[in-house]
């Protein structure tokens, strides 16, 4: 028997085996009993138990409110420094953007103010060049600047002997040799004197060859006071013309003298062989040389227009044509080598291609004799090659074959066109044949291709670009 809370004593009976159950329906009311008597702790148990978790549950929903309010405040105080950001970012990409317009617009201004310092720059550059050109033109000439146009009888060589003059402070002598020689001759140191209407010779003496190169040497040295007075007087130079007149003319040549050798000096000349040249080139390291070529048909038809003393008809189509061109071929041999020896010092042109393109080829004739052409030469040049009526140089009604000034230059290099038959120009094309492989110059076909004028008869040529 166990002693149970309130008094009560509890009972068990019964073996191992079993229990007896009257006893236990005996008992029952004590169970009962004792059953009624636990229900109230029991109750106030789970009432307690109710209580604490109801407390629990509130508790938990009250931390989940606050929790929930917390976070929404956080939320919103996330939202509220997202916008802020926002609006600074904003705010701050706008000031960027501005400022960077702004600098923008300062950085267009200083380059517009700096591209147009370099334009001035450049201008004022430009001006500093041609002049330090024009220094360099003279301290070269102090040096004994000397330049030789060799050319041939009416191949355009006086229009091309006015183009080289028109710089600062020259001395321009238009055939030295013309006093000296025969008319319609020309030296060769290996053939001798020539006549240029069929290339006849006859030795020249070596004290006579020596001579015709003292008139060469004494005037690319400036020894006036031993050449001939004559030719002092055929110099282009305003000294030359008031020398001839002086009644001291020793006096003045010495003046003259002085003046040559601060300027450049020029000669152009029908009368030298390139073998000549030659001797001159190597005796003169300085000398320049510009070899002008023509179209054998176009210098034939004047030949025979404007040169009647010479009796060139007389000599037939194809003699004529042979003299000419045989010496092209002659002087060409020669002028190839002077070129791969002088590159800087020789230069071959076509007097079609000045007439065709006066300024740009005009231009790099300048520039291969480095020298600076006059501020007026492109208005000097427009007058010679347009034949303007109110120009200062009008062309010479009188004596048009030699004037420069042409109506237009481009029509007078293809005039032989129309004043030579077909028949002429096929016998001069048979004779030059290899003259034409090296210019560039085509043979006519027919009298269709002769008189039509829109129809080339030069190519383009490597040889002359």
């Amino acid at each position: 028997m166990h002693d149970l809370e309130g008094g009560f004593r509890y009972v068990l009976c019964g073996d191992v085996g079993g229990v007896d159950t009257r006893r236990r329906q005996k008992h029952n009311s004590s169970f009962h009993y004792l059953d009624t008597k636990l229900e109230p702790e029991g109750t106030g148990k789970i009432l307690l138990q109710n209580t604490n978790l109801n407390t629990d549950r509130k508790q938990a929903i009250a931390d989940n409110e606050e929790r929930r309010e917390l976070e929404n405040t956080n939320l919103n105080t996330d939202r509220k420094q997202a916008i802020a950001d926002n609006e600074e970012r904003r705010e701050l990409e706008n000031t960027n953007l501005n400022t960077d317009r702004k600098q923008a617009v300062v950085d267009i201004e200083e380059r517009r103010e700096l591209e147009n310092t370099n334009v001035n720059t450049d201008r004022k550059q430009a001006v500093v060049d041609i002049e330090e050109r024009r220094d360099a033109t003279r301290e070269k000439s102090q040096d004994g600047a000397q330049v030789l146009l060799v050319t041939y009888l009416r191949s355009g060589s006086t229009f091309l002997g006015e183009i080289v003059q028109q710089i600062d402070r020259l001395m321009y002598r238009f055939e030295p040799l013309q006093r000296y020689m025969e008319p319609g001759q020309y030296i060769s140191r290996n053939k001798g004197f020539c006549f240029l209407s069929n290339d006849s010779c006859s030795p020249a003496p070596k004290m006579e060859y020596n001579s015709l190169m003292d008139v060469f040497r004494k005037f690319y040295k400036c020894d006036l006071l031993n050449l001939n007075r004559n030719f002092v007087k055929g110099v282009s130079s305003s000294f030359a013309r008031k020398c001839y007149v002086e009644t001291d003319p020793g006096k003045c040549l010495s003046d003259m003298i002085k003046y040559c050798q601060s300027s450049v000096r020029i000669t152009k000349t029908i009368r030298l062989s390139m073998d000549v040249v030659q001797d001159l080139m190597k005796e003169f390291p300085k000398l320049k040389v510009i070899h002008l070529l023509r179209d054998p048909r176009g210098m034939i038809a004047s030949r025979l227009k404007t040169i009647t003393h010479l009796h060139f008809k007389d000599a037939g189509m194809p003699t004529i044509a042979r003299a000419v061109c045989d010496k092209y071929n002659r002087d060409i041999q020669i002028g190839q080598l002077l070129k791969k020896k002088y590159p800087s010092r020789f230069k071959t042109v076509l007097y079609e291609q000045i007439a065709e393109e006066t300024l740009k080829h005009s231009i790099q004739i300048f520039n291969f004799l480095e020298l600076t052409p006059n501020s007026n030469f492109k208005t000097w040049l427009a007058e010679h090659i347009s034949g303007d009526q109110k120009s200062t140089h009008p062309p010479d009604k009188r004596n048009r074959a030699f004037s420069t000034v042409r109506a237009n230059s481009s029509a007078t290099a293809s005039s032989w066109r129309s004043r030579l038959k077909f028949n002429q120009v096929k016998e001069i094309d048979n004779e030059c044949s290899q003259f034409y492989d090296y210019s560039g110059y085509l043979a006519v076909k027919n009298s269709n291709t002769l008189n039509d004028l829109t129809l080339p008869v030069r190519r383009k040529n490597i040889n002359f670009l």
